[in-house]
């Protein structure tokens, strides 16, 4: 897919889920159906954006955009000793 686009792809993982086990046998793990892609450059992510817009793969025009980070819950918590909008000196 990304052949042909001349962007430098850093990585690139498919979101799976596990496969089951019915009677002994396992099945392999199955694609929930989106990824993720990391560029060289945020040039390069801006070029992929706009070449692969309205893409198929098996007669389905994918979706795709950005991510954003999701920041950690230790991050988002405040300490409870101070109040809010206070500093410790």
């Amino acid at each position: 897919m990304f052949s042909g686009l001349n962007i430098e792809i850093k990585s690139a993982k498919v979101i799976t889920k596990p496969g089951s086990h019915r009677k002994g046998v396992a099945s392999a793990a199955r694609s929930k159906g989106f990824g993720f892609v990391d560029t060289a450059s945020h040039e390069q992510q801006t070029a992929a954006l706009q070449k692969l817009q309205g893409y198929k793969i098996d007669d389905r025009e994918i979706v795709v955009k950005v991510a954003n980070e999701r920041e950690s819950a230790v991050e988002n918590t405040e300490s409870s000793d101070a109040p809010k909008g206070d500093s410790a000196q």
